[in-house]
């Protein structure tokens, strides 16, 4: 969520910079050597700016770009925001800045095909539109990007809420469990009640039965009748 935060506050500052100029010059392009190019640098992570300018051409051409020694490559298309001759495309996005202040590089290259490219005096115009349309990237990836933050923030508030609903049904889940808990505390109080009045007979039992014990250990020789037996006997040899 931090991360997130800094995000979107670095998409806010960078909307208050100063609008990103492109410039032509020269690019060494595979090994034909330098060839007239546009280019332009932005405030913003390399794969940020190739996913937009991926949906840029696919939209305007209905093609994929295809890898091309370094480069990605449109061949024969018309691309309206720079001219509506069928042209070949090129374009590769260098990263230019670090991980704290990341920024890329994009490079464009165009041709009329048999290595036939475009240079700022034979075609003012479309090297012109190359340029404008360069500039129009970076309001392009802030907006790319700030729909991606929104994304993210989607994500988490229905992480959020899913976790916020499952606290509710666990609260229902707690306060049932606490009325059983207490139920059972109340049944448990008078289990206890009963089991200690049991304790109390039984005690008394075994106190009687131990008293009986005693009884009959100390009257062991007593009759039937209750008769002392030695008394009895005492009493016969007097009378001889």
């Amino acid at each position: 969520m931090k991360t997130l935060s800094l995000l979107l506050l670095g998409i806010v500052c960078s909307f208050a910079l100063q609008a990103q100029k492109a410039n032509k010059t020269k690019e060494s392009f595979q090994k034909l050597g330098n060839v007239d190019a546009v280019t332009i640098t932005l405030d913003a992570v390399n794969k940020n700016v190739e996913s937009v300018l991926a949906d840029e051409f696919r939209s305007a051409t209905s093609l994929k770009a295809k890898s091309s020694k370094g480069w990605k490559a449109l061949i024969g298309v018309v691309f309206p925001s720079i001219s509506n001759k069928k042209m070949d495309i090129y374009y590769r996005v260098e990263k230019a800045g670090s991980k704290e202040s990341p920024r890329a590089r994009v490079s464009l290259v165009m041709s009329l095909g048999n290595e036939t490219f475009l240079e700022s005096q034979k075609y003012p115009e479309e090297v012109q539109n190359a340029v404008e349309y360069l500039e129009t990237l970076p309001r392009k990836v802030r907006m790319y990007e700030l729909e991606l933050a929104i994304e993210d923030l989607y994500k988490q508030f229905d992480k959020t809420e899913k976790e916020y609903d499952k606290m509710g049904v666990d609260s229902v889940k707690l306060e049932t469990l606490l009325l059983e808990t207490q139920q059972s505390i109340e049944d448990n109080k008078l289990q206890r009640e009963s089991q200690r009045a049991k304790i109390a007979d039984e005690e008394a039992r075994i106190a009687e039965f131990k008293q009986l014990l005693e009884d009959v250990r100390n009257n062991k020789k007593t009759g039937e009748m209750g008769v002392d037996v030695k008394k009895t006997e005492d009493e016969g040899e007097d009378k001889n």
